[in-house]
This record gives C-alpha cells, structure tokens and sequence, in this order.
C-alpha cells in the first residue's frame, strides 16, 4: 500500500510538471439508461476529474449496454462509469479496475428496482395480473430493468417470454413512455428515475408499484485493464474530493451523485451469483 501510495505522488509530481495540453487524454464511457440526466452526469463527472487531474477527458455516451463493453474490450475507453450487471460481466471477462462508487441524491449507495402499471388500471394490481401481458425491459443486461424483475416474476410464479411478453425499450425512459401511451402494460425500472429525471414529466402517484426488489448495489467506476496503478490512485483521490466540491461548483448541480466512496467488492456478491446463474 506504501509503495502504491509512492507511485501516485510521483505520478501526481509529474502530471504538475507536465503541461495539461501535453498530456495523453482519457476517455470515459457510460451508458445513457436514463437519458438526459446520465448524459448530464457522465459530463460534469469528466469536467471535474479533467480540472482535478491537469488532463483532458473525452466522454463518451452509448446507447446500448454492449456497445462500451465491446469499447472497452478493443481499448477505445480508459474509463467507465459501468451499471452493475455490465460492471460483472466486465469484472470478469475484461478484468476492468474498480475504482470508486457514488452516492445518490437519495443519500443512498443502493437502489431497487420496480415493476410499475399505471394507477389507473384497475385490472392490474399485483404480479400475477401480468400474465399474458406486455412488460417493458430495458436491455438483457440491466440489473432494474430486466435481470432483477425477472426474479422477481419468477418467484411469482411467472416466467418471462413464456406467461408475459417482453418489450425491449433500450432504456429506462423509454420503458416509462411506453408505459404512459398504453404500448406496454408494465414496465420494470428502478425507484430513483422519476425524481431524478423531472423531464419524464410524471411522478410516482401515477403508477401503481406491483413489486420492489431488495437493494442493488450501483454503479461502478472503472478503469479499463491497463489503466496504470498510479492513473487509478490520482482518479480515486479525486473521485473522493468530490462531494465536497458539489457543495460550491454549481457547475455540478446536475449531476445525479452527490460523492463517491472506495469500492468494496462485497456488495457485488449476491448481483455476482444472479449475473452468472441467469448466463
């Protein structure tokens, strides 16, 4: 731990030696689950790491959850702010860093993930009216919106694709959309999205919640393979001024975490199992 420390006051010593116009950019990638606000997030994270460490950041917004793992896979990111189930996968197949996670404007380290119906439909009112039934899923590789509602359909006694029909909407957003025009009859999401992302333009007394999960871990920020070991310590120690930083730079208001903690590989450990007993 000494000697990593060592490594990154010497890297620090010669990031302030260095011109920042001379020094290689880092690209971080994340995936835009949520629209707008992810964007907006994925944004201020990468101007206020960029103005901590002296070096440009590029970021990177995709749409599809396998698009940054292939980004990362073929070294196209440096970093990732990576959403849980892709964060094992990559854990696991691309041997990615973890670095640090957030805390939301919850105050929570957690989320859960939801199955919602609109209020107004008296027919549906628990699980098993869903039978038979559309329900929008956000991408294979979800944790809120598909690989824990699917769980959570299975323990009541309904398998996914063979007793409700599954909608691919591509994010959360899209999945609430779908919901409010009647195009599906439920949707599976996580709890947080409609007060962190007010341009949906409704509020939870419009849905009837039909299941919540127990607590997911959140993302993940990673860096890639090779990211040095002094690189990973700089952005870490950043990453952790930034709380205090969110207090004054208005800049930062947006952004959906509030500050950020060292990672604790622990919390992945039930997700880990879920992850490779649905592969």
């Amino acid at each position: 731990m000494k000697a990593l420390r060592l490594i990154a006051l010497l890297a620090l010593a010669l990031a302030a030696a260095t011109p920042a116009a001379q020094r290689a950019p880092l690209t971080l990638g994340a995936v835009g689950f949520a629209g707008q606000n992810v964007e907006q997030t994925a944004g201020a994270i990468g101007a206020f790491l960029q103005a901590g460490l002296g070096r440009p950041i590029q970021v990177r917004v995709y749409a599809k959850y396998q698009e940054i793992l292939d980004a990362l896979g073929s070294r196209q990111l440096d970093l990732a702010i990576l959403t849980p189930v892709n964060f094992v996968e990559a854990e696991e197949k691309l041997g990615v860093k973890p670095i640090a996670n957030p805390i939301y404007s919850s105050g929570e380290a957690n989320y859960r993930g939801v199955i919602l119906a609109l209020a107004k439909r008296k027919d549906i009112a628990q699980l098993l009216d869903l039978r038979g039934k559309k329900i929008a899923f956000v991408d294979e590789r979800s944790a809120s919106g598909c690989v824990v509602p699917r769980g959570l359909l299975a323990g009541a006694g309904l398998k996914p694709g063979k007793d409700v029909r599954e909608v691919f909407t591509g994010n959360h957003v899209k999945s609430i959309e779908a919901l409010v025009k009647g195009e599906v009859d439920a949707a599976a999401t996580y709890d947080m999205l409609l007060a962190e992302t007010p341009s949906i333009g409704h509020g939870m007394d419009e849905f009837t919640v039909l299941a919540r999960s127990e607590a997911i871990p959140g993302e993940v920020l990673v860096g890639a393979r090779d990211l040095p070991a002094a690189d990973a310590m700089l952005i870490k120690a950043q990453l952790l001024k930034f709380g205090d930083r969110r207090k004054t730079d208005k800049t930062l208001e947006n952004c959906v975490y509030q500050w950020f903690f060292g990672y604790d590989r622990s919390r992945y450990d039930t997700l880990r199992k879920l992850w490779r007993a649905t592969k």
